[in-house]
């Protein structure tokens, strides 16, 4: 009998763990998610690399009067349709991620393979890699973590697009929130 009971409360314990949902982390995320409470948001449309939208979002709290400030990006594939948040936070760290990857790492041919990542508290992921086949450096940028079909290539030109989506998030979210 005691094996029986401890059976199925492993049983229980791995099924509960296989349908857990991993919680975002994104100030802005857990900001939306509160209830009672009647939330304003606000989109303003940025320009950032094509097959993807790249927002502002700002929400504001009508109760408590609190606000904030957020990039909000999406693609679509057909039936599927992707989407992350990014803090305001942590723009700037995308910024000199992709600075620092451009200007470093991207520069020449690395002795052994070499990649480099950067991911944000909702699991949108910028990375870099060499390609030794090609003999060039190839980047990626998704909106789901480790989902291919949320993501872009992208090259050094469309690298600097998304930089400066970057940037103009940044600078409009600080003058909405004035």
């Amino acid at each position: 009998m005691a094996k029986i009971l401890f059976v199925i409360s492993l049983l229980i314990a791995f099924s509960s763990s296989l349908f857990a949902q991993e919680k975002s982390g994104s100030k802005a995320v857990e900001f939306m998610s509160c209830r009672d409470n009647l939330l304003i948001k606000e989109y303003h449309n940025l320009v950032g690399p094509s097959d993807m939208d790249f927002q502002v979002l700002i929400v504001t709290n009508h109760d408590t009067g609190k606000k904030l400030g957020c990039m909000k990006i999406e693609k679509s594939n057909g039936s599927e349709t992707f989407s992350g948040t990014i803090d305001y936070e942590e723009i700037d760290a995308c910024i000199k991620s992709i600075d620092y990857v451009k200007t470093t790492i991207m520069t020449a041919a690395p002795k052994v393979y070499s990649e480099a990542s950067f991911r944000t508290l909702d699991g949108v992921s910028f990375s870099a890699f060499y390609v030794e086949k090609n003999k060039k450096w190839s980047a990626g940028f998704n909106i789901v973590e480790n989902n291919y079909r949320s993501g872009i290539t992208l090259d050094l030109a469309t690298l600097e697009t998304l930089k400066n989506a970057f940037v103009v998030a940044k600078s409009k979210i600080e003058e909405l929130l004035k």
